[in-house]
């Protein structure tokens, strides 16, 4: 019900102009589009998170609308052009991913290329060309698993999650409930050395039922992450290890953003200029020390546009789920996605800032 509707206000809003008149209207605006991961339909199946997940062929129909009707820029760079005071020909816009997924280089950049689009690559350092997955996907994956088997890999799920947490996660919550996402959201909030032990319980319990791990789940290579830079897209931190910021000292902090950036500022043989919060989660803490640290710029999960006199470290981003932009046909609705980029959506289906579900 609610695909059909949202498709129908934007069929309406394109038939009358509207969706194109916004487009005008806003183009002294920048808009930045979040993606996480670009897979095959049979892996975002299979994927715990598939609200993070964009097929190609649906990322293709974006990059070519955009690509038609917005001038294309990193992140950096848009901020730059945002602000200079020049009137745009065509409104910025700017691709961003997060994490730094090894299906950003294979999958996503030659449809980028495709277009001559350069786009933002925000990526978890620590994990740049290690053979083991970040801990979200880790556990995840191992859950979904359990999850999907019979009473015995629920009854393991269950009583792991019992250990740590008490009986409010027995069988009638979150087992029961399937909620993979909900699981993942409470563990972030351990400390590093609480979650890996129960992170490695899970995985513990998941191989005793059979689960083997893949390798689907990788973070680009140092030599993807040049080659990318030097084909002109930027190169941001996504912290080093992905911790929630608010959550640590100040001096944890300190030492997320700066042994990210000084690691990836090594590898590209650049300055790293931008960031994007892990989960969204920021205070004034959290901008001081980016600022401190050299960053220039970052990004938030907050919904909507930016205009030139926007916060450079409280940046908006449109999260992009393939789900509600599409017909209830599985085809991308073309206006659904124009209405999305002028920002009226949020307001139109009465939306709230996002966190993603994951993090």
């Amino acid at each position: 019900m609610k695909t059909a509707f949202r498709n129908c206000v934007s069929d309406v809003f394109h038939a009358v102009g509207v969706s194109g008149l916004m487009r005008r209207i806003r183009r002294r605006s920048l808009v930045v589009l979040m993606y996480h991961r670009i897979l095959p339909v049979e892996d975002r199946e299979r994927y715990p998170f598939p609200d993070l997940v964009v097929t190609p062929e649906v990322f293709r129909t974006h990059v070519e609308f955009c690509a038609r009707r917005y001038h294309c820029l990193p992140l950096s760079e848009a901020i730059t052009e945002l602000r200079s005071g020049k009137a745009p020909k065509r409104p910025l816009l700017s691709f961003t991913f997060d994490d730094g997924y090894r299906d950003n280089f294979d999958v996503a950049n030659p449809i980028l290329e495709s277009r001559n689009i350069r786009a933002t690559f925000f990526v978890v350092s620590a994990f740049v060309g290690r053979n083991d997955s970040p801990w979200y996907d880790r556990l995840g994956r191992s859950c979904s698993y359990l999850l999907s088997q019979d009473r015995r890999g629920q009854g393991l799920l269950d009583e792991t999650l019992s250990e740590r947490f008490g009986q409010q996660w027995g069988t009638d919550s979150i087992v029961k409930s399937h909620d993979v996402g909900t699981i993942v959201n409470e563990v972030k909030a351990l400390s590093p050395d609480d979650r890996e032990k129960l992170i490695q319980r899970t995985s513990e319990a998941a191989a005793s039922c059979g689960f083997v791990e893949g390798n689907s789940d990788r973070i680009m290579s140092r030599d993807q992450l040049r080659s990318l830079a030097n084909d002109g897209h930027e190169i941001g931190s996504h912290t080093k290890t992905h911790p929630i910021l608010t959550q640590l000292s100040p001096d944890e902090i300190e030492g997320e953003l700066r042994e990210s950036r000084d690691f990836l500022s090594e590898t590209i043989d650049s300055d790293v200029r931008s960031i994007a919060y892990p989960n969204g989660d920021f205070n004034e803490i959290v901008v001081t020390k980016c600022r401190q640290v050299g960053y220039h710029l970052a990004a938030t999960t907050l919904s909507g546009l930016n205009e030139p006199q926007r916060d450079p470290f409280r940046l908006r981003r449109l999260f992009v789920a393939e789900d509600r932009l599409c017909r209830g046909s599985g085809k991308p609705s073309q206006n659904t996605f124009e209405l999305e980029l002028t920002g009226m959506a949020d307001s139109l289906f009465i939306r709230r800032a996002r966190n993603t579900n994951r993090k």
